[in-house]
């Protein structure tokens, strides 16, 4: 097991089974930011599934674990998530999600956008980015194993941090397919912003409340 998981599996401990008496303000159960947050054994922020009957609300999970194996993440990515690759927020759910936000028209012959060709690479990656607090240019790094060699001379050249251009786009459409995919499956906070592009600071919003207490009303049996 992992430093990582050895916190999050001794947090998880002191939390499981203590059940937040809710007073409707979510924002006074907030753990810091995300980096911060203890997440259960599914990967979920103890201090939501603390609140009563939060457990039983519809959640969204990141990416399911057979697909993570199956698509040969690169270990460098694996090493920064939970062992058991269990991670999920709540969710309204696709179907809501395509009402609230509508499809995209199909797209012409060429290249599969990158949320199509590497959906559970994509959504680790805006989850990392955007729960646990990884930077950019640290998921840049751990990614360049995966650039291709047939860039453009000109976006070889490394920067200080030694990186090439074509490294950091890589990770920045990772991210951004990531986001997008998560999303259309209706998961917060992503679907609270078009694309699933959240701001910085996101949890901190009114908007990013307002939502999880209309997930909360709604979707959680007696959360109303």
């Amino acid at each position: 097991m992992s430093g990582h998981d050895q916190i999050s599996a001794e947090k998880s401990r002191r939390n499981r089974g203590r059940k937040i008496r809710f007073s409707g303000d979510f924002a006074a159960h907030l753990e810091g930011s995300p980096g911060d947050w203890t997440l259960d054994d599914l990967g979920r922020p103890c201090w939501l599934t603390g609140i009563r009957d939060a457990v039983s609300g519809r959640w969204t999970e990141i990416a399911r674990p057979a697909d993570a194996h199956a698509s040969a993440l690169p270990p460098s990515l694996v090493e920064l998530l939970p062992e058991n690759l269990r991670a999920a927020m709540p969710s309204v759910g696709p179907r809501m999600a395509a009402r609230l936000h509508p499809p995209e028209p199909p797209r012409g012959r060429g290249r599969p956008p990158v949320p199509s060709s590497a959906p559970t690479e994509s959504r680790w990656c805006a989850w990392l980015v955007d729960i646990r607090d990884c930077s950019q240019l640290e998921l840049a790094r751990r990614l360049a194993v995966q650039q291709t060699r047939s860039a453009e001379p000109t976006q070889r050249v490394a920067d200080a941090a030694g990186l090439t251009r074509a490294m950091r786009r890589y990770a920045e459409l990772r991210i951004q397919a990531g986001r997008l995919l998560l999303h259309r499956d209706g998961a917060l906070p992503w679907i609270l912003w078009p694309d699933g592009a959240v701001p910085l600071n996101w949890w901190t919003s009114r908007w990013f409340f307002g939502g999880l207490k209309a997930w909360y009303d709604v979707l959680v049996p007696g959360g109303g």
